[in-house]
């Protein structure tokens, strides 16, 4: 009577047990022919606090989680690998239902293809006698192959420093996703890295410090690809820059705002472009302390806006970025020059992904203009944290 009674409850707590879980099936789809194909392996991954492998499946074209826990904070990634790239669908599963979600990779290729190269952002700011320069490259496949070399040796995507630059770190993002440390090595007569160009959107950010002592500088660039445009955010405004075929772009308020902005237009692979850099104010470093007093409330604010922003990248809004953006909130606390600094930076990039965004996907212009107003609010309120001591 017991065993019967066991066996009872077993038998009722796994069908209670199944009744509040979800599926997830699909297909592994090459998009490069539009067919169903065989992956290495297929994992279901849950996020959230960190990433836990629940599943894996190996040499499979389809799929089927059973038994998948409802997670309605974060979603699951479902990871296929294929010619040793690895491709990622995210699926968010909210309660106990069936979900059918394909995974798709593509074929990988060594010849460069529909790929164009843009520098939506190069930010420099002068910190006492150093340079702070962050480098952004938005790399664009619009092609159905992913580039990829077969010698690890050479790189998938190359780019240059200055003489005498010490560069800090280089991070990259693919559509939009939170940026991930990247290795780099020194290729040539450059630097470069190893990391699949998918089809989509790639940004790598390299950031350096130059020597600043004698108050000019010069940022001698050898670009590998054709860019279709180069954007240089100058701080402080007095900071000069020469070069060919960059212009200033007139902007009274991010001038207010402690900016400058300059600006060029196709740069052609080979290129040896040199930028002469000038003058720019010097921040007077016995108020750094006034100015750390407020430091690390941005940081915190940082962190409280990066994970919104991250859910929003994770449900697949690609454009989403430009409109998810919220207020921080700042307070007196102990922080760092930098810690303002990199928050100016990111409010930077966001709004220019907003004026991107609103060029290609046509966005409704009083909701561009009024979240443009917004960025630019929360951009003045960190510039007058700086300034006002």
């Amino acid at each position: 009577m017991i065993r019967v009674l066991v066996a009872f409850l077993i038998g009722s707590m796994a069908m209670l047990t199944a009744q509040n879980t979800a599926t997830i099936t699909g297909n592994v789809i090459n998009g490069t022919t539009g067919k169903k194909i065989k992956a290495d392996w297929v994992v279901l991954v849950k996020s959230g606090q960190g990433l836990t492998t629940v599943q894996q499946l190996d040499n499979v074209s389809e799929y089927n989680f059973a038994g998948v826990e409802p997670n309605p904070s974060a979603p699951y990634l479902v990871r296929a690998s294929y010619q040793g790239v690895v491709y990622t669908t995210n699926v968010m599963v909210t309660g106990a239902v069936t979900l059918n979600e394909d995974v798709k990779v593509y074929e990988s290729s060594s010849k460069w293809g529909n790929i164009s190269v843009r520098v939506p952002h190069l930010i420099v700011v002068r910190e006492g006698n150093v340079l702070q320069i962050e480098e952004t490259f938005e790399i664009s496949n619009l092609g159905t192959t992913t580039f990829n070399q077969k010698d690890s040796k050479v790189p998938t995507f190359r780019f240059n420093a200055p003489i005498g630059a010490q560069i800090i770190n280089v991070s990259t993002s693919v559509n939009r996703s939170m940026p991930i440390s990247q290795n780099y090595f020194e290729f040539e007569d450059g630097y470069g890295v190893n990391l699949p160009l998918r089809p989509g959107m790639t940004q790598i950010q390299v950031a350096y410090t130059l020597d600043y002592q004698r108050g000019s500088a010069e940022l001698t660039h050898q670009w590998y690809y054709d860019v279709t445009e180069c954007n240089a955010f100058l701080l402080p405004v007095d900071l000069q820059i020469t070069a060919d075929g960059f212009t200033k772009i007139d902007d009274k308020q991010m001038e207010d705002n402690g900016f400058i902005i300059y600006a060029a237009k196709t740069i052609k692979a080979g290129t040896a472009l040199k930028m002469q850099l000038a003058g720019g104010s010097v921040v007077d470093r016995h108020q750094d302390s006034k100015i750390e007093a407020k430091g690390n409330a941005l940081q915190e604010a940082v962190w409280v806006i990066l994970p919104m922003m991250l859910a929003v990248l994770l449900f697949g809004l690609y454009w989403g970025i430009s409109k998810k953006t919220t207020q921080p909130v700042y307070h007196e606390k102990k922080g760092s020059n930098r810690d303002l600094k990199r928050q100016k930076e990111q409010l930077i990039q966001t709004l220019a992904r907003l004026d991107d965004d609103f060029e290609r996907s046509g966005t409704d212009k009083k909701t561009y203009e009024k979240k443009r107003i917004e960025l630019k609010s929360q951009l003045h309120d960190v510039l007058t944290l700086i300034n006002q001591h």
